[in-house]
């Protein structure tokens, strides 16, 4: 792996019991919580498409068939992301270029949406969720109608915005726009915008009483200036240029205490979590052109492991598969049971489009029950085609917890072991982005295509469900448990703790 993992909190910075002076204290108390705070919201890749319908969509996707935007809802959001929904019926039509659809029923609606993210958004669109049908068309995001929130063109929807600057939706504004002929099959109304990092097809395990959700407003922020990054960075030099009082020195700060205890527990903590730290993988964040191969390949968690991935039909439930160890082999708790794909039509080479696995048949991880459980083996085969049929190729997942919420935390490990590529060549591996809700696989980058090619993951957390959505239909995915249980924590691990505790225990006086 090219990066440790950090087994220990940062420390906390050792100030004097008083500091030089409340300025520098407060000072530094601020540059802190304006470092610490998010300066933009996390985007979420979508694929859009337009159609012979109102008006072009106006959202152009990348190089690899793909648009970064932010996805804005009501309910689990982050702050940065969150803003509120009402509705009331309308009988304004958005989009006068088509007469009403007779085969879309439904009333006009009027939806007013208020920022309360602290950001200004210049492009806004909606994007109905499957359950969700409407007229007013002006493209697809992720498979399913969607139109931009605006009043240009043909398709008219946006009828009053209380800021300042048109067409900007900024921090405390208020935009009402249009929908035509909506409905929805479970009888939501418009202001259910709960698909927290789902657009579009991805949101159709969401259309439930239980877990509302009709549809999703997508857009574009506008990058603001970095002054409060320009204001920490002052106010955080002038709390550290305190004036140093005699006495006040490092050394004479710790004179008289004794870490003899700390440190030996610090060394046996070490030596017992150093072996771990090797072969833990290390989690799979940020983007690139090329998934980066392990250095060695494979990685010793790949060897010193065993998975299977082994599927058959399943004879209960005809047209889904099951999860089962293969005859000879016994799983090992946590990973007895079994698990149905109930959504799509595989995920092996020669299938495509949005499938679903749910792993409520399987013991799971001790603590989680009904999930799959953490390392658990993911393999991508033979995504390398870049432009193969005129489409690049691409896959995209997104994990689910016990809850059915979206796991936002990186549950990916970065690849542990690269087959049929040229020893230290990344020009046959696929590209990769975490985006704080799903990964995305692509060919774009890829150089000349190597069937053969083969990438392992390893996840990194229990997953209840997975959405894995393919884009063509050249390449295969399987995944499978672990038959053999995880080692326990060693005795030196355990006698660095109990060490740590005594080193860390007050003298009394």
């Amino acid at each position: 792996m090219n990066s440790p993992i950090t087994l220990f909190q940062t420390p906390r910075p050792f100030f004097p019991r008083r500091p030089a002076s409340l300025s520098a204290a407060l000072g530094c108390l601020i540059a802190a919580l304006l470092l610490g705070a998010p300066a933009l919201a996390t985007p979420v890749n979508v694929v859009p498409s337009n159609l012979p319908s109102c008006d072009p969509l106006g959202l152009a996707p990348g190089a690899a068939g793909f648009a970064p935007v932010d996805e804005l809802g009501t309910f689990g959001f982050p702050p940065d992301e969150t803003i509120s929904a009402s509705w009331a019926p309308g009988k304004e039509r958005a989009c006068l270029a088509l007469p009403p659809d007779p085969d879309v029923p439904g009333n006009q609606v009027l939806l007013r949406i208020k920022n309360t993210t602290g950001l200004s958004f210049s492009n806004l669109w909606y994007v109905s969720d499957p359950e969700t049908s409407i007229s007013n068309i002006d493209g697809l995001v992720d498979g399913q109608a969607a139109f931009k929130i605006d009043n240009v063109g043909f398709n008219k929807p946006l009828r009053t915005e209380t800021g300042t600057i048109p067409l900007i939706f900024e921090p405390g504004e208020t935009w009402t726009f249009v929908i035509d002929g909506y409905s929805n099959l479970f009888g939501l109304t418009p202001d259910f915008l709960a698909s927290v990092g789902l657009v579009g097809d991805f949101s159709a395990a969401l259309g439930t009483p239980n877990e509302p959700s009709s549809g999703s407003i997508i857009a574009t922020v506008v990058p603001e200036p970095g002054t409060a990054l320009l204001m920490s960075l002052g106010l955080l030099g002038l709390s550290i240029s305190g004036r140093r009082r005699p006495g006040q020195g490092f050394r004479s700060r710790l004179r008289g205490s004794s870490f003899v205890a700390p440190l030996a527990a610090c060394a046996c903590l070490i030596t017992a979590w150093a072996p771990s730290a090797l072969a833990v993988p290390v989690p799979l964040t940020g983007s690139g052109p090329h998934v980066i191969e392990p250095s060695p390949n494979p990685d010793p968690f790949y060897l010193a492991r065993t998975w299977t991935s082994y599927r058959t039909p399943d004879v209960l439930n005809p047209g889904f598969e099951v999860f089962d160890p293969p005859a000879g082999f016994t799983m090992k708790t946590p990973w007895q049971g079994n698990f149905q794909h109930t959504v799509g039509s595989g995920i092996s080479s020669g299938s495509s489009g949005l499938n679903t696995f749910n792993f409520s048949g399987l013991n799971g991880d001790t603590l989680s029950p009904g999930t799959l459980a953490t390392h658990s083996l993911l393999s991508i085969g033979d995504l390398d085609e870049g432009g193969s049929a005129g489409t690049n190729e691409w896959l995209r997942l997104v994990a689910r917890d016990s809850t059915n919420s979206v796991i936002t935390q990186p549950w990916l490990s970065e690849a542990i072991l690269t087959s049929g590529t040229p020893n230290g060549n990344p020009d046959p591996l696929p590209g990769w982005t975490w985006d704080g809700s799903s990964y995305l696989f692509d060919s774009v980058f890829v150089g000349t295509p190597n069937p053969s090619m083969l990438v392992r993951f390893t996840t990194l957390l229990p997953i209840h469900e997975l959405d894995l959505e393919k884009g063509h239909v050249n390449y295969g995915v399987s995944f499978g448990g672990q038959i053999e249980a995880i080692p326990e924590p060693s005795t030196a691990l355990l006698v660095g703790l109990g060490l740590a505790g005594l080193g860390l225990t007050p003298k009394r006086r």
